[in-house]
């Protein structure tokens, strides 16, 4: 069997994992707790990482170390999806202090905040997965 660049080998007729559930729930549960821990740290430094590369790793341990499953593909899956929960961080860090530098921080509602956090990383989800086969090709 001849082999092609950009050509992916599977053992027999065995299926290749790519979009399964638990790739997307942990992408998710990672996701929130990397939102929840780099917004804290960005809050209090001034600055945060990006957290992908964060995503990948932990990924690649709980698929392949705890789980004993998971292909590379379900691991970018992973980290796709928690590093878009993750992104919009960066707007909650620097609005609420701009908001404050303003004296505006009066009509901060948590609650609108939480919905556009929530509806960013929702979004970021929902078009970065069929986009990423797109650019592959």
């Amino acid at each position: 069997m001849e082999k092609y660049v950009g050509q992916s080998v599977t053992k027999g007729k065995e299926n290749y994992r790519e979009v399964t559930p638990a790739a997307v729930i942990l992408g998710v549960l990672w996701g929130a707790f990397m939102a929840a821990s780099f917004t804290y740290a960005g809050m209090i430094m001034g600055f945060t990482s990006g957290g992908s590369a964060i995503a990948a790793i932990v990924g690649w341990g709980i698929l392949r170390g705890l789980l004993k499953k998971g292909t590379v593909v379900e691991n970018n899956i992973v980290q796709t999806v928690a590093s878009a929960v993750n992104i919009s961080v960066s707007g909650v860090i620097f609005t609420i202090p701009a908001l404050y530098i303003m004296g505006l921080h009066q009509e901060i509602n948590t609650l609108y905040f939480f919905l556009a956090t929530a509806a960013g990383a929702i979004l970021g989800i929902t078009f970065i997965i069929p986009l990423r086969k797109r650019a592959c090709l």
